[in-house]
């Protein structure tokens, strides 16, 4: 699922109301997520208040296009992850 221009205090909102989305899209699929959901940002605004981001998850095998729901294939090889935990 893409978003375009998502202001930095919405992200959590909209992956809120979309990781769900993309879960039931899975199940109804008869497949399964394998691996934890991801945020990738891309193209953030010089003052890093808006961001294009795509949520998604790894699945167990292709699914079918849906909506705003779509296959994507992500790099092999060795990633950076991070996990946002709140304010310290």
């Amino acid at each position: 699922m893409k978003f375009e221009a998502v202001e930095f205090t919405k992200m959590a909102e909209i992956m809120i109301e979309s990781y769900p989305k993309l879960m039931a899209y899975v199940t109804k699929c008869g497949k399964q997520i394998v691996g934890t959901p991801y945020c990738k940002y891309t193209n953030g605004s010089e003052d890093f208040i808006k961001f294009d981001i795509e949520l998604g998850a790894l699945a167990s095998e292709p699914l079918p296009e849906q909506g705003e729901i779509y296959m994507s294939k992500t790099c092999e090889g060795k990633a950076i992850t991070a996990m946002h935990k709140g304010t310290v």
